[in-house]
């Protein structure tokens, strides 16, 4: 190790530190209300007499079984590198290295200020990866196993005057203990850590060990206040201080505290009380009365500031500082309730961006911006912190501004089976209720929070985590709900439907919710704390939605989809609507649509998230020309006021975008409006009627809602117009399969049919409907039926889902892969004339859920020889193909034309009518 040492270095800057001019030494002091005693200021949930220990340490890898915690042994190791904390000790880039790591060594030196000698010291960090043990001047002085932050109180004489050293040996990924990992297996088992560490163990995680929040020491004699929460109880006005007492030794019988609540803005006392405490480590409580206390809300961010000071035997022994807001959060009759008033959470996810290393730390240096200001333009006003609770510098920004968090505690499944057998199951259970308390007592006080998060998709250990793990978080906090993501808790059903978007759950996303809304018991909350999530490539989803893996309307198909989907969920009242995920939708990272929105996202969810909305209950698109249509719309209003706005309904020829786009506007086709009040916390519904065109096209329904002091919103469907087509003279028509359905709809649309293969006369057409294991037989003759097509015949077999006569037309049928969204091949508008005046819009999203277009697509001989006319997913899954036989041809359709063609029904779609009608008359 060279001569000057990393101790030296800071050794050396601290001094210089302490020798600044005497003037900047009282302006830290007035600025804190407490001095700050080291070269690095940090935030802090509590204030107290601290010293920072962030900065530069050495470290060194591996050597688990050496006792480098001796100088004798780390002089003797070899190099030493430095490393910045808060921080990794190893590269992102090299994977490999840091998936076989087995431990860290890390060092720094410190010493204690001269005002501080003599005082007792805990040692406080709030995250290490993953876990750490601790020696100061190479004594033992704790360890601890989950990642979370945690307090070590420092035995007495351990720290000295002068350079002090302090050595942690963090765990290594290699060095987890882990389950089984057997994907193979019946179930499947992934070899998870045997204790939480959020989302290290995905793909996506970071494995590297390190010291990523702050790390410090703090100050007291005798006796420490563990723990301080407020409990605000606006009810009663007034407000319950929860203290813990500890100390590295015996407690005094008796201690006195002193607290005082101030108005955080005007630091006025408005409460305060001397109390005799008992010298025991179980929590106590003080109650202080706060008459009329001012409430903190999204709206009115009040804060008060608690400064609480405890002494023993003539002693001050400690003191401490924070802010805290009067609000009361809780579930009642199966909705949230904050300060005793009906609210939602319309947010998104968070995925520990404070932590995110690239782009400069942008996320950092622009809290504000990026969780208020960004979020308040998409009518935004909750983040769940999807797997870690967020850091105090973040918290803060929340209290002061208004924006709710959702903060999840690190127990991340994702609905795997983590491969524990039962003695690692205790050993997570026992370190997920440590790590439990950590976070829970580092950062309770910020009002900002609102729930806890016990875990998410943890389908394997639901009965534990819904009573052990819920009762230990309330026992600590009661001033909180708690729930599970994706799972069921007491309180709350949350759902996450994640693959709406990437499996195409355009009609599937329907029955979820309903199913959901319908299920939830009264006294649980309705959740979706996850959807809109992208697991599949970003062009393998724009292709199975546009046709092409470069459309250039991507990302506003994907914002189209979550405006609708959100939607559903406001016209069924969810409590919790979280769409993921929030960091590719802002304008900080450089998104630049519009100036008025950074992304398309960002537009859908400023009108679907907004709090008073008009929402068009219109799922359907297809409809006929000149058609007059009545459609439900939903008036909600979130707000405690009343409301009066002004509605537009409007069809325009161009996309809205959300916004709405005044050049759009401008392309009116059809228009009406009325003014609406809106009664506070309502939701009603409107029958509005709606002229189409008399053309065919594809247009969009608009209603926006306009009112005093805030942009429109926009609530948007695709409408497409369809005429029938004229009939070309009269086909004879030969119907084989026994399909009634299909017989009834040619009867009732005045088309002579046979259904006997012996008739006299060629027909012009033969429909093959249901055949549902039909193979070559007497009744079934295939070489008959193909001497027949050869002769001039169109043979048409509509959707199968199993086929059993290659004789007749040698293809296989998939098990049933249905698709909302199929493409023809050509590029052209009509490469067939069974697709005369449908577009290539028209074959999406046929009406009546699930809104499927195509089913059980077809390979084979056939195929390969065919005519491939329409595709879906990617252009080598077909569905419809032709070819030519003799004078006549073979078509083969997937297409679901039954099924949306025959019934009328609210899944009657007249493009699939048109479909089925242009084979009848070409």
């Amino acid at each position: 190790m060279p001569d000057k040492s990393v101790f030296q270095y800071i050794f050396e800057k601290r001094l210089k530190f302490m020798k600044q001019p005497l003037i900047l030494t009282i302006c830290i002091l007035f600025i804190h209300p407490f001095a700050m005693l080291a070269q690095d200021e940090i935030n802090l949930n509590i204030y107290r007499d601290y010293m920072s220990l962030n900065g530069v340490w050495e470290f060194i890898e591996n050597h688990p079984d050496e006792e480098v915690f001796k100088e004798s042994v780390a002089k003797a190791i070899g190099d030493w590198q430095m490393q910045t904390i808060p921080g990794n000790f190893l590269p992102w880039e090299d994977q490999e290295k840091i998936r076989n790591n087995l431990c860290i060594w890390t060092r720094r030196g410190f010493t204690i200020p001269a005002d501080q000698t003599g005082k007792d010291v805990v040692l406080n960090w709030n995250g290490i990866h993953f876990g750490a043990e601790a020696w100061i001047n190479e004594i033992f002085i704790g360890s601890h196993v989950p990642t979370g932050p945690h307090s070590i109180l420092i035995p007495g004489g351990t720290v000295q005057d002068g350079i002090n050293t302090i050595t942690l040996k963090l765990i290594g990924w290699a060095g987890l203990e882990k389950g089984v990992f057997d994907p193979q297996g019946d179930p499947p088992s992934f070899g998870y850590p045997a204790m939480p560490v959020g989302a290290s163990h995905q793909g996506w995680g970071g494995k590297s060990p390190g010291i990523y929040d702050d790390i410090w020491m703090e100050f007291y004699e005798q006796v420490y206040m563990k723990y301080i929460l407020a409990i605000p109880d606006i009810d009663n006005e007034q407000v319950t201080f929860r203290i813990w007492l500890d100390g590295h030794q015996k407690l005094p019988a008796e201690v006195n505290a002193y607290i005082k609540v101030r108005s955080k803005q005007s630091h006025q006392i408005l409460s305060e009380s001397r109390e005799k405490l008992t010298g025991t480590r179980n929590y106590q409580e003080i109650i202080l009365p706060l008459e009329d206390p001012l409430l903190w809300s999204t709206h009115d961010r009040n804060l008060y500031r608690a400064d609480l000071e405890i002494g023993a035997n003539g002693t001050l022994c400690d003191r401490a500082s924070f802010h805290f807001g009067m609000r009361k959060i809780e579930v009642k009759n199966g909705d949230y309730y904050l300060n005793n008033q009906r609210i939602r959470f319309h947010g998104s996810n968070l995925v520990h961006e404070w932590h995110w290393g690239y782009e400069e730390n942008i996320f950092n240096e622009n809290i504000k911006r990026y969780i208020v200001d960004e979020a308040k333009v998409m009518n935004l006003n909750s983040f769940r912190t999807h797997t870690r609770p967020p850091p105090a510098s973040w918290l803060d920004t929340c209290d002061t501004y208004g924006t709710m968090m959702i903060a999840e505690l690190p127990i991340l499944f994702n609905y795997h089976n983590p491969g524990f057998n039962a003695g690692q199951w205790e050993k997570f259970r026992k370190y997920a209720l440590q790590d439990a308390t950590g976070w829970i007592t580092r950062i309770w006080n910020h009002p900002s929070i609102m729930i806890w998060v016990l875990s998410n998709e943890s389908p394997y250990d639901s009965i534990w985590e819904e009573t052990v793990l819920r009762d230990h978080v309330l026992s600590y906090d009661p001033s909180r709900p708690a729930f599970r993501t994706g799972e069921n808790t007491l309180e709350t059903l949350d759902i996450h439907p994640c693959s709406n978007y990437d499996d195409m759950m355009e009609g599937g996303f329907f029955d979820v919710m309903e199913k959901h809304s319908w299920s939830i018991h009264e006294n649980q909350t309705k959740n979706n704390s996850e959807y809109m999530n992208l697991f599949k490539p970003l062009e393998k989803i724009t292709e199975m939605y546009l046709g092409s893996k470069d459309h250039p309307y991507a990302r506003l198909n994907m914002a189209e989809i979550a405006l609708e989907h959100t939607e559903i969920m406001r016209q069924r009242d969810y409590d919790m609507i979280l769409p993921y995920m929030y960091a590719g939708w802002t304008g900080l990272r450089g998104n630049s649509w519009r100036t008025d929105f950074p992304t398309p996202m960002a537009a859908a969810l400023h009108s679907s998230m907004s709090p008073v909305l008009a929402s068009l209950e219109c799922w359907n698109r297809n409809f006929i020309c000149g058609e007059n249509i009545s459609i439900p719309l939903h008036l909600i209003n979130d707000l405690y006021v009343e409301v009066q706005a002004v509605i537009e309904l409007c069809l325009t020829e161009s996309d809205p975008l959300f916004v709405p786009d005044e050049d759009s506007l401008k392309r009116q086709v059809w228009k009406d409006s009325f003014n609406q009040k809106f009664d506070p916390l309502s939701h009603n519904i409107k029958e509005i009627q709606v002229s189409l065109p008399g053309q065919p096209g594809v247009y969009y329904l608009s209603a926006i809602l306009y009112r005093d002091g805030d942009r429109p919103v926009t609530s948007q469907r695709v409408i497409r117009t369809i005429s029938r087509p004229a009939r070309n003279g009269e086909k004879n028509i030969l119907v084989l399969g026994e399909d009634k359905e299909l017989e009834s709809w040619l009867m009732a649309n005045d088309y002579a049919f046979h259904t006997d293969m012996t008739h006299p006369v060629q027909p012009d057409i033969i429909l093959l409907g249901k055949s549902k294991n039909i193979s070559e037989s007497s009744s079934f003759p295939a070489a008959k039926i193909l001497e027949t097509v050869n002769k001039g015949s169109r043979l048409i077999i509509l959707h199968q889902t199993a086929w059993n006569c290659e004789s007749l037309a040698d293809f296989a049928v998939a098990e049933n892969h249905s698709r909302t969204r199929a493409f023809m091949y050509t590029g052209t508008e009509s490469p067939h004339p069974m697709f005369d005046g449908i577009g290539h819009e028209y074959l999406k999203r046929w009406n009546g859920q699930p809104f499927n277009v195509v089913a059980n697509p077809i390979s084979g001989s056939f195929v390969d020889s065919a005519d491939k006319l329409v595709w879906a997913e990617n252009p080598e899954t077909v569905y419809v193909a032709r070819k030519a036989y003799g004078d006549g041809e073979i078509i083969v359709s997937q297409l679901l034309l039954r099924e949306h063609a025959l019934k009328m029904d609210e899944s009657y779609d007249p493009a699939a009518e048109r479909i089925l009608l242009n084979l009848l008359t070409y």
